[in-house]
């Protein structure tokens, strides 16, 4: 393996664990509120949506909103 092809493996490596801590995150709110947890192979988007609202929403509304994300996607 050359050092292009080390280097490329580091960074993939390196944003698969940062995407398990986000994850982990996320999903360690999401107890918090007696919901289920997301899986790994959650798209992006579902993971950021969660992050957004967990963090910029009135505590209040939170549980409406994980309810509504879920029920949607069923």
């Amino acid at each position: 393996m050359n050092k292009y092809a080390y280097k490329a493996e580091i960074e993939h490596i390196t944003k698969q664990i940062d995407r398990i801590k986000r994850i982990d995150a996320v999903n360690n709110k999401l107890f918090e509120y007696n919901w289920v947890f997301l899986h790994p192979y959650n798209q992006g988007f579902e993971i950021t949506y969660f992050e957004n609202i967990l963090i910029d929403s009135n505590p209040n509304d939170i549980e409406k909103l994980i309810f509504e994300r879920f029920a949607k996607n069923f």
